[in-house]
């Protein structure tokens, strides 16, 4: 399926939804004092935009700074639970920013684990678990990172998502990671679980990938009226967020999906609105893989220089992006 690729080329533009959190933190002009006596639930949920943005992405001084201010804090106010949140702030600046150095965040990580079991902090345990086995992972560590990621779900199975707000994100990313193994089935049971797992903490990017990394998965088991379901449930969720870019994407997939179908009709519309948006961002590969399905849709409706034309502009952009991977789904309709 064709979601990942801008599903990936997007990942920063998400929009994150957490208007459930009882205090935020703005990552412009951050307001640490707010996170002091406050319980582990309401700083995971308040700091989901603060790891994804400030810690990714602000200077280094700044940084370092900030998770001083921190620490300073915890002391002064004898919150024992917001030093470790300060350590998991430098953590995940490591985990961020520098792959070459994790045999010391794994050191780093494996000693907040003990520490985390030695005070019972639950919540610190699956948290630190979670972030080993996705940083471990994405490094093609690939068996060390899905072992952290399961023993943090596991951690949490019994647990609520209101009060343990990465439950659902959890399940996501194993459901993920099979995903990236061609585990189709295996992935939609955890997609579910994630589903079932949803609480006011909600993040709606989150929620969208569930469905549509669900659907691409029954999609690659061929089971499209199954896969249909899903996407037209991310369409109709993006829809209600006024979400275009999600809105086309599922739109691209619903159309293959009804393409590989034999249901042209309905398929051609929503093919052709992934290639204009597909051009409109550079997104020559997408575009070249749109192009091809409305090339043989043009073949089977017997109408050959409009064929002719999709064919060869598909090519066109597969050259023009570079993945020739591409052109294995347009040779076909160019050999026909």
């Amino acid at each position: 399926m064709r979601v990942f690729t801008l599903c990936l080329l997007f990942w920063f533009t998400a929009l994150l939804c957490n208007a459930a959190a009882s205090f935020t933190i703005d990552i412009t002009h951050p307001d640490y004092k707010l996170l002091v006596n406050r319980t582990h639930t309401e700083r995971t949920a308040a700091l989901f935009d603060y790891y994804n943005e400030f810690i990714r992405y602000r200077d280094s001084s700044t940084i370092f700074s900030a998770i001083a201010t921190v620490r300073e804090l915890a002391k002064q106010n004898h919150d024992d639970d917001l030093l470790p949140e300060a350590d998991l702030m430098e953590a995940h600046y490591y985990a961020y920013r520098y792959d070459n150095r994790i045999p010391e965040l794994t050191k780093m990580l494996l000693a907040f684990i003990a520490k985390a079991q030695n005070k019972n902090a639950l919540w610190l345990e699956a948290r630190t678990e979670s972030l080993l086995g996705t940083r471990l992972f994405d490094n093609k560590l690939y068996e060390s990172g899905m072992i952290h990621l399961t023993k943090s779900v596991q951690l949490l199975e019994a647990q609520s998502p209101d009060v343990y707000p990465i439950k659902q994100i959890d399940l996501y990313l194993l459901g993920d990671l099979h995903y990236s193994f061609r585990e189709y089935n295996e992935a939609i049971k955890l997609y579910k679980d994630a589903l079932a797992a949803s609480g006011k903490y909600d993040l709606y990017y989150y929620y969208m990938k569930i469905l549509n990394e669900m659907a691409s998965a029954y999609s690659h088991l061929n089971m499209l009226d199954s896969s249909n379901v899903y996407f037209e449930r991310s369409y109709n969720l993006a829809t209600a967020h006024n979400d275009t870019l999600w809105q086309i994407v599922t739109q691209g997939d619903l159309g293959e999906n009804y393409y590989r179908q034999g249901n042209y009709k309905d398929a051609e519309p929503l093919l052709k609105k992934d290639v204009a948006f597909c051009e409109s961002r550079n997104g020559w590969d997408n575009a070249s893989h749109s192009l091809a399905l409305l090339g043989d849709i043009a073949l089977h409706q017997h109408n050959l220089p409009l064929a002719h034309q999709r064919i060869t502009l598909a090519l066109e952009y597969a050259h023009r992006c570079g993945e020739y991977g591409r052109l294995e789904a347009v040779y076909p309709a160019a050999v026909n």
